[in-house]
């Protein structure tokens, strides 16, 4: 198995909430893979050996010190600049390697690493994927209600996202809640939970006598502890000997809601520590608390890092909330709002429970394990199972050469996952051809009678995502066709593959009989085919082959012999046996194409060129004529060697 070679862009790899999740992730791909990160900060020491670093430089502007800009600009120019500059320290890197796909870990706020991929995905037109922990922006309860910032902050992550092929989020929650933020994006949603970390044997703190109550993490946003504090006071009273720690950075000074008991050492306000595990030790109750909003969209990562422990969760969180929805029904973790009655009643249920058997389905599914092993899924999944369809149509002076014609496509090597047959509505088919296409579930549409376009155009609008192999209804094809087409574009999978090497006006061409093809090749262009164009353009090969060129993805030939061997079905209705009228199709459709839309070709200059330097010089194979070369020179052909195309054995 050839190891697949990913290229991650993460600014925050270090002992960060989202740093640690992705250095987990990093890591798992790592096992198998080949690794390119461009990262800013990276705890060195933790990272695989086979990982190639290539550090970023800083300056990197959180949103929330730039939220002026936003609102002028609708983005921050300063991290579209930093994302050029990195490019071009790393470019000549980045574009020399051959990646399997891009991926960009990110976290709400730190909104560079999206400018810097969207750069590098468009150089390289590789498969796209963002993974974020966080909703980007967050929703606009957590912006204090400011629908105007949440605007403007949507509106210019909607160009830096849509591009891409796949967005994870850390929960389904917070995935639905990304998908109004990007009402236009085309591509795939997944969800990717976040791990808890596995428990340490470094426990420095003896448990001790008391009742000890432990909130471990930052207090930030929309997180409040005023429900907590007045429970506690209440709490006191039944339990004299009972402690409130909290251990983490809090950026709002609560300290003032219960001086009195800070004073006595009721209340422990402790300053982040690495050495958390000491607190697990004499915890006999753990805090959550996320925000107490209905819908809410965070998953709160200590009420996932709390799991492993064997002590009692409460909860606090508003209705429907993640932490609620997807723990629900375990004993364990007692849920309720910040609302000091209920989170008393909870600190008093907390004390008679010691079953935690109930874990076992969140700890398996939140287990470093299952998480890497589900985001290696993810990722494989889109980038190897793109679905392989094959696409053609037919008419009545051709419909009984369906059965052996489809007969060579079920027999590939590659079998493909779907055979689409588009007939125009009124297209009669007879009983026999009926029965064999319902017996080997051939997917038949009825579709407008758009003559040979139909073959195509049909399919490339309901499958989207799919590889396309659009094939003739008067030819048999070799076994290995599909494998040699799917084996190419894995190699190179920004071109469309033609089956021949068929040359037009010195543009590789579409070609009819057999060609591997995606919706994403033409683009926009795809809705520019429409009545005016066929009716004008009888050479549907020169109308692919154009619009793919002007989008960017050129037509590329190939020499295996899986594709010169083919053998046309019915020698008297194939296309070299009308090359007079197939000429006057594609000079007729060229000459439309190029008077209305211009030359395919980005540069005039360059379009020209290439067709001198093809009319001097050129070696090719016609398929037509056989397995045979043949040399142009100055526009005069010389047959280098010659064979009559051979018969599949």
């Amino acid at each position: 198995m050839v190891k697949k070679h990913y290229l991650i862009i993460a600014l925050d790899v270090a002992e960060t909430a989202p740093g640690i999740v992705f250095k987990l992730l990093i890591r798992s791909l790592a096992t198998y893979s080949d690794i390119t990160l461009l990262a800013q900060a990276v705890d060195k020491d933790s990272i695989p050996e086979n990982l190639r670093l290539l550090e970023l430089h800083k300056g990197v502007e959180y949103w929330g010190k730039a939220q002026k800009k936003w609102l002028k600009y609708g983005s921050n120019p300063r991290d579209q600049r930093w994302a050029e500059k990195s490019f071009r320290k790393y470019k000549k890197e980045i574009l020399s390697d051959s990646f399997d796909a891009i991926i960009t870990l990110c976290s709400n706020g730190y909104y560079s690493s999206l400018n810097l991929g969207k750069i590098i995905s468009e150089k390289l037109r590789r498969p796209y994927f963002i993974y974020s922990v966080d909703g980007m922006p967050s929703p606009l309860p957590w912006l204090g209600g400011d629908s105007v910032l949440h605007s403007k902050i949507s509106e210019g992550l909607r160009p830096l996202c849509n591009g891409a092929d796949l967005f994870i989020l850390s929960n389904p929650l917070m995935a639905a809640y990304q998908k109004t933020v990007l009402p236009e994006f085309q591509g795939s949603w997944d969800y990717l939970f976040t791990p808890y970390r596995p428990l340490s044997a470094d426990f420095s703190l003896k448990k001790h006598d008391g009742f000890n109550i432990l909130y471990a993490g930052s207090l930030y946003g929309l997180r409040r502890i005023d429900g907590l504090i007045a429970a506690f006071r209440s709490f006191l009273g039944e339990k004299p000997d009972a402690t409130l720690y909290f251990v983490g950075e809090v950026v709002k000074d609560y300290k003032h809601l219960a001086e009195d008991l800070v004073e006595k050492g009721k209340i422990v306000f402790k300053e982040p520590t690495s050495r958390i595990d000491s607190y697990y030790a004499i915890a006999d109750c753990l805090i959550d608390i996320a925000a107490d909003i209905p819908d809410d969209v965070f998953l709160s990562s200590k009420a996932i890092c709390y799991l492993p422990y064997e002590i009692p969760v409460i909860a606090i969180s508003g209705a429907n909330s993640p932490v609620s929805t997807i723990m629900n029904g375990c004993e364990s973790i007692i849920h309720c709002h910040n609302d000091a009655d209920e989170i008393l009643k909870a600190l008093e249920r907390s004390q008679g429970i010691g079953d935690y058997s109930d874990r076992a389905r969140l700890l398996d599914i939140f287990s470093p394990e299952s998480i890497c092993r589900r985001f290696r899924e993810i990722i494989e999944k889109h980038i190897d199972r793109e679905p392989l369809i094959v696409s053609l149509t037919t008419w009545k002076a051709r419909i009984r050469n369906i059965p052996d014609v489809l007969d060579s496509i079920f027999s590939q090597t590659l079998p493909p996952d779907k055979l689409v047959l588009n007939l125009a509505t009124n297209e009669i088919v007879p009983d026999d051809i009926q029965a064999y296409l319902d017996s080997h579930e051939v997917e038949v549409n009825r579709v407008p009678d758009t003559k040979v376009y139909k073959k195509l155009i049909p399919t490339l609008k309901k499958y989207p995502e799919a590889c396309i192999v659009n094939i003739d209804d008067d030819w048999i094809y070799p076994s290995g066709m599909l494998e040699e087409f799917v084996r190419i574009h894995r190699q190179d999978p920004n071109h469309p593959i033609s089956g021949n090497r068929e040359i037009a006006f010195h543009m590789a061409c579409h070609c009819g009989c057999a060609s591997l093809t995606k919706r994403r090749y033409f683009g926009q262009y795809l809705d520019w085919i429409n009545d005016e164009v066929m009716e004008n353009c009888p050479s549907d090969d020169i109308v692919f082959s154009y619009f793919a060129t002007k989008n960017g993805y050129p037509y590329i030939h190939t020499d295996s012999l899986y594709f010169t061997n083919l053998t046309p079905y019915n020698p008297s209705e194939a296309l070299s046996g009308d090359s007079s009228l197939a000429s006057l199709g594609i000079q007729k459709s060229w000459r439309y194409l190029t008077r209305r839309y211009g030359h395919p070709s980005k540069s005039t200059a360059a379009f020209f060129f290439n067709r001198l330097m093809h009319w001097m010089f050129e070696i090719y194979r016609d398929p037509a004529r056989g397995n045979g070369k043949y040399l142009r020179l100055f526009g005069i052909e010389f047959t280098l060697a010659s064979s009559p195309c051979p018969k599949e054995s």
